[in-house]
């Protein structure tokens, strides 16, 4: 498929130069049949076994999933989204009052509420490494970690910020650290081997570069991470539920209850439409794009990580309203920061279109 053909399939382009994938990807129509699909086999499923039904579409996605990454399907574990994995996670520890988490001034409020819950509750200490709003501070880092017990941080930060993953992964393994990376903003606008991070564990969505469904997430687990001190479980986390509460050994056992094999097969529908167009073309045209906004952002532009670009305005908030009246779709930042997110369906165009109504 090229990057033509799923701009096609996306009917909210024929009015909007959408630039906010990075906070919610529009579905191609790949997608909302698949959706539209499974709802109606789920349905049918009902006269025969529509937990077995929701069982295999679950496999299938999480087949989907694990060949995406480049892992293995038992080390998927399908969630509700970034948030979610993340707060699985969290189970995972038998949190203490001399435990350190690490997280760093470029996350979402994902990678940092669950952390500050955790100080309150149980007394834990959270580290916040601090930046320059561009970089991350690698000596800080390097210090906050030594006698960490978790570190959390983003591949590619909501502020439109390439960290190096596998370099602040194994800094913070050295220091015996285990590692969570909230993957939102590049599964989907890249290709992602997560072999390459050595993270233990790795969030993501559906419904941002994917553009799949909203309520689907992923979370990836290495074979080592720490899982004992898990307490959220259902049906679904045991191997055999009606005998015992012994969980599986590998990510299923993160897995608790039922969920919409109709979103699972819209989830699956999203990975194979952009496996299909192809993540080095996804890569080739959003760079492209990336480098065409930045040279007509000019000082403005304060930087880029993935498809995020972030520049500044003197009247963010009000320049979000009127580009929308015009037609353009971007985003404002907390921190007053404008943000452009350039996806393979985007064109020229759309470019244009943002620089002009600037």
């Amino acid at each position: 498929m090229k990057s033509e053909e799923l701009r096609d399939e996306i009917s909210l382009l024929d009015d909007y130069a959408y630039l906010n994938t990075g906070a919610s990807g529009p579905s191609p129509r790949s997608v909302r049949e698949a959706i539209d699909e499974g709802f109606k086999a789920h349905a049918a499923a009902h006269a025969e076994k529509p937990y077995a039904h929701e069982g295999e579409v679950a496999d299938g996605t999480r087949a989907a999933v694990a060949s995406l990454l480049n892992v293995s399907p038992e080390k998927i574990a399908l969630t509700s989204n970034t948030t979610d994995g993340i707060n699985i996670v969290a189970d995972c520890f038998d949190w203490r009052s001399d435990d350190v988490i690490v997280t760093t001034e470029l996350e979402h409020p994902a990678g940092v509420l669950p952390w500050e819950r955790i100080a309150e509750v149980h007394g834990a200490e959270v580290r916040v490494v601090p930046t320059d709003g561009t970089h991350l501070d690698r000596e800080a880092y390097a210090d906050a970690v030594k006698d960490a017990t978790l570190v959390c941080l983003s591949s590619v930060s909501w502020y439109g910020v390439s960290l190096p993953v596998e370099e602040l992964v194994e800094t913070a393994h050295e220091a015996g650290a285990s590692v969570v990376v909230d993957a939102a903003q590049s599964v989907g606008a890249e290709r992602v081997d997560v072999n390459d991070w050595g993270a233990d564990y790795v969030a993501a969505p559906a419904h941002k570069w994917l553009l799949g469904p909203w309520g689907v997430g992923l979370l990836y687990v290495a074979d080592d991470a720490p899982v004992e001190a898990q307490t959220r479980v259902g049906y679904k986390s045991a191997v055999e539920p009606n005998e015992s509460a012994t969980l599986h050994e590998d990510a299923r056992r993160f897995e608790v209850s039922t969920s919409s094999p109709a979103l699972f097969a819209g989830a699956r529908a999203a990975v194979e439409t952009l496996e299909n167009v192809g993540f080095r073309n996804v890569e080739e045209r959003v760079s492209r794009l990336v480098s065409r906004l930045e040279d007509g952002l000019g000082d403005s532009h304060i930087s880029t990580g993935g498809g995020l670009v972030r520049f500044n305005d003197p009247t963010p908030k009000e320049m979000v309203e009127r580009l929308k009246d015009e037609g353009v779709v971007i985003r404002s930042l907390p921190n007053g920061d404008l943000r452009a997110s350039l996806h393979v369906f985007n064109t020229p165009e759309d470019i244009e279109r943002l620089l002009d109504g600037l």
